[in-house]
């Protein structure tokens, strides 16, 4: 089984709906000079915590591995987890971050491998909470090979 993301990783990296209060505080911070050091500091910050942050491009079942290829810091790269002693688990954002409408409603699938995390997906990169459940359920059946 194979899912690929429907977005894009530069047009991930400048969607404004990951930087609104960047936005909102930005003007204030360009603006008045008392605040402007921090002002930079705090763009600087979002604009590194978006840049390292995991994009997953494709995630591929074969065998008794998961193959998940990601870009990160604009390189590509490959993370290899075998399935024994895997467990899945998604989220709902409102039961994690925020309590808001259900207009936005986002999902992260954590994939953890003998109760350490070991990566996360996120419904912004492109993915549904279908796609998340068809893999969760071809991860199930999936044969363990040791």
């Amino acid at each position: 089984m194979e899912i690929s993301s429907t977005r894009e990783y530069p047009m991930f990296l400048f969607d404004i709906t990951r930087f609104p209060i960047l936005l909102y505080f930005f003007g204030l911070f360009f603006f008045d000079e008392e605040f402007r050091f921090i002002g930079y500091l705090f763009v600087f910050y979002m604009v590194l915590s978006q840049l390292t942050y995991r994009f997953t491009t494709r995630v591929n079942l074969e065998g008794g591995h998961l193959r998940i290829e990601y870009r990160q810091f604009f390189f590509r790269r490959v993370k290899v987890i075998g399935l024994k002693g895997m467990v899945m688990t998604m989220q709902d954002y409102q039961d994690v971050i925020i309590k808001g409408t259900d207009r936005w409603k986002k999902y992260l699938l954590n994939v953890m491998v003998n109760g350490k995390q070991v990566y996360r997906m996120d419904t912004r990169e492109g993915y549904t909470k279908e796609v998340f459940l068809e893999l969760m359920k071809a991860v199930g059946r999936a044969p363990v090979l040791e």
